[in-house]
């Protein structure tokens, strides 16, 4: 696409912000808003045996999700048009880098208290989207779909194989999840997917984070963090991360607000005062941290 591209009449490209195979997300000028926004195009695959429908059902799937969703650090969505044959969506922009650029760009691990930071934001959005009637489950959490602003703050992006959980489905509809960051679950000849997959998937970015070994080298391969952190590590954080990487989504955390909980505690020194309907799980949570 080159520059100075019109689309819908309205949207003026400006650059290429990423994209692969099927299609792109451009930087664009909004002409009737005076604001810039992100357009996610794609293109339709007439090789693929359904004539681009499952393109169109997925990407359309992304528009409806998106319609009703509202929150600071998920994209609002505008619209959604075809154009010559393409689909398009447009959103607002969120900017800033990936936090795989983040880290890129880094000589070094982060520190115990940036990946405290930096999950504790994530735990907040998942919070929203698992909280929904019904839960919506991200499904491809990863660096990659984070962007960092100047402040620190992130925002996730790229809905596209997000979906909302429904116990009594069969399946995943798609298993489009990268390997590294997806749960085993999500990785069988047919994937399953539930919010549980998300905290597996947060589990395997904090490893990243704390260490700077990519899992997308080894997936499901994790070495301890007491030996692959170059700094001493918090015991409680060394324990949560690998419950959050446990095999078997029974044996993780039970819910992002529990996981959210223990890691406030661990950023703060002290053993928080859990509301009353959480008690539960923080009993086991004590039992397994032997205290």
């Amino acid at each position: 696409m080159a520059e100075e591209v019109r689309l819908a009449n309205r949207y003026i490209v400006r650059k290429r912000l990423g994209g692969g195979g099927m299609g792109a997300v451009y930087l664009c000028d909004d002409s009737e808003k005076g604001c810039r926004v992100a357009v996610k195009s794609m293109r339709r695959n007439p090789d693929d045996g359904s004539g681009g429908r499952n393109n169109w059902e997925l990407f359309h799937g992304e528009f409806a999700l998106l319609k009703g969703l509202s929150h600071p650090k998920i994209p609002k969505v505008i619209e959604f048009f075809q154009e010559e044959g393409d689909l398009y969506l447009v959103m607002e922009y969120m900017p800033g880098l990936s936090l795989q650029a983040v880290m890129e760009e880094r000589d070094s691990p982060m520190s115990q208290k940036e990946t405290l930071d930096i999950a504790l934001q994530v735990l907040d959005t998942l919070i929203y989207l698992h909280s929904r009637t019904p839960p919506v489950i991200f499904r491809d959490l990863k660096p990659e779909n984070l962007i960092m602003n100047d402040k620190g703050e992130l925002s996730l992006v790229d809905f596209g194989v997000a979906g909302h959980y429904l116990p009594g489905n069969p399946g995943d509809r798609v298993r489009l999840a990268t390997m590294g960051y997806a749960a085993p679950e999500q990785c069988g000849h047919v994937g399953r997917s539930e919010p549980r997959s998300d905290l597996y998937a947060l589990g395997a970015m904090m490893h990243f984070l704390l260490t700077g070994n990519d899992p997308k080298d080894h997936p499901f391969e994790f070495e301890p963090l007491i030996s692959a952190v170059p700094y001493p590590l918090s015991p409680d954080l060394e324990k949560t991360v690998a419950r959050s990487l446990e095999r078997e989504p029974e044996k993780r955390f039970p819910s992002a607000a529990a996981l959210r909980e223990v890691l406030l505690c661990i950023r703060d020194g002290k053993q928080a005062a859990p509301p009353e309907q959480a008690r539960g799980w923080v009993d086991g949570i004590k039992k397994m941290f032997g205290k």
